[in-house]
């Protein structure tokens, strides 16, 4: 039995191997990509295109530019060898190459430049045709002739990359994102999870303090009722996670994707991710009492966490009700477990789910947009805020001057400034006087996120372009 596999391991490599590589680096290839959520906790798409020659150090290099807006800049350059298959990229201000992609690796070989090992070896086909290798490694997959189809950043970015599409022209070579949509239906009531909830109540003094406080809510033990095994669901705000108080009874059913709650006898749905556009659904706000609410889906989009599984995102909506709630296949709502948003029970706070976890393998991190919890960098809070920053923008102007490598900032009562690169990367943080109106700074080519804040408690978030 070990011979004909090591046989049908060989032959398939060797078949693997003599396929006709596909080069990557063609002019006019053009890669569309979301980050996120990263910076400010949300998605961010920007277009890579392969553009043009140039020589350093008599070897010939492709451009590569970058752009999230109408205007493109030089990002790095990039050189293929396609006698050895490999890939190799140089920064804009670098000495060195460095070897971005190798597409001969086999299982167990590491990729240097991000030190990453090859995990398995199979093949894709794209809108043309054509039978490519595919490259699964530790964090990330790559396809010969495309470069990256999904990639987990390290770092302060706790969010991924979805290589959605490449183009050439009007023609689309690969669709990353649509290959994604048979995925496989990822559990949600599973033993040893766990999700971190934030309640935000405003107190009503002189001071209109904020207070924030974290209910960690688990999965663990089963119990049955009438035959059929149900798990339990387990509250506390202990920060020591000792004193948990039991919320509710759940069952998942797999098959057909939904999720339920036991409540006074009867069981009632909580989630259905089979649902489609349109579908109208009713379901638990919460799982104390059997109040319900009707909700109609409005979108069904992708969603890549933290370890790169891909999952449904819901968005529905109430009748009446002027906020939308979001819902994740293997999460739940945005506002924690369940849909605590258009419930009566839960009282004046606002919720948010911050986190999800299996055991200590963080799954999830921040999924809610554009509120004051992108401030909120941990997975666990409970404090009081007095006078929170506006999260309006003061008014001012923000540019970088290339010919004397100086930001030029004509704001009002600065205090401190953060800058990221297009990758989340922190490339400066310090504090600055208030009445500062450039400073110097030697940035290479390429998009910045600028995050500057005044001691007016206001805050400007902008983006800069440096060419």
């Amino acid at each position: 039995m070990k011979k004909r596999l090591f046989f049908l391991s060989l032959v398939i490599a060797l078949a693997m191997n003599a396929m006709a590589y596909q080069p990557m680096l063609v002019d006019g290839r053009v890669w569309t990509v979301v980050h996120g959520p990263g910076f400010y906790a949300k998605y961010d798409t920007v277009m890579y295109k392969v553009d043009g020659d140039t020589i350093i150090e008599a070897e010939t290099y492709k451009i590569c530019l970058i752009s999230n807006e109408d205007t493109w800049a030089e990002m790095c350059y990039l050189r293929e060898d396609t006698e050895k298959q490999q890939v190799w990229i140089r920064d804009v201000n670098s000495f060195e190459d460095k070897l971005l992609f190798d597409f001969t690796l086999n299982v167990g070989d590491t990729l240097n430049y991000r030190s990453r090992v090859c995990e398995h070896v199979t093949t894709v086909m794209d809108n043309l045709g054509r039978e490519l290798k595919k490259f699964i490694l530790t964090d990330q997959t790559y396809i010969e002739g495309y470069g990256y189809e999904s990639i987990e950043p390290k770092g302060y970015d706790k969010g991924s990359t979805i290589f959605l599409c490449v183009t050439e022209g009007n023609d689309t070579l690969i669709d990353f994102q649509k290959s994604k949509e048979n995925h496989t239906y990822k559990s949600m009531a599973l033993e040893g999870r766990h999700w971190n909830v934030v309640t935000r109540n405003a107190m009503l003094d002189a001071n209109k303090s904020v207070v924030y406080s974290t209910i960690v809510e688990k999965i663990e033990g089963d119990t049955i009722i009438n035959g059929v095994k149900y798990k339990k669901l387990w509250h506390t705000t202990d920060a020591d996670l000792t004193e948990y108080e039991l919320i509710g009874i759940i069952r998942e059913d797999y098959e057909n994707q939904k999720v339920f709650a036991f409540i006074e006898g009867s069981e009632y749905l909580l989630y259905d991710f089979a649902c489609s556009v349109g579908d109208k659904i009713t379901t638990l706000t919460n799982l104390r009492s059997i109040e319900q609410v009707e909700l109609t889906i409005k979108t069904i989009e992708l969603f890549m966490d933290l370890e790169n599984n891909i999952v449904r995102k819901f968005t529905a909506f109430v009748e009446n009700f002027d906020k939308d709630i979001i819902f994740y296949e293997r999460y739940g709502s945005e506002n924690g477990w369940y849909m605590r948003q258009y419930s009566s029970i839960v009282g004046g706070g606002v919720n948010f789910m911050i986190c999800a976890f299996d055991a200590n393998n963080e799954l999830l991190f921040k999924p809610v947009h554009n509120n004051e919890l992108d401030e909120i960098e941990n997975c666990y809070i409970n404090e009081t805020k007095t006078n929170v920053p506006s999260v309006e923008s003061q008014k001012g102007d923000v540019y970088y001057n290339a010919e004397n490598h100086t930001l030029v900032l004509d704001v009002e009562n600065l205090m401190a400034i953060t800058i990221y690169d297009a990758m989340g990367k922190m490339v400066v943080n310090r504090e600055l006087t208030a009445s500062a109106k450039a400073i110097s700074l030697d940035l290479n080519v390429g998009i910045y996120i600028v995050n500057i804040s005044t001691d007016k408690q206001q805050s400007i978030r902008t983006k800069i372009i440096v060419k």
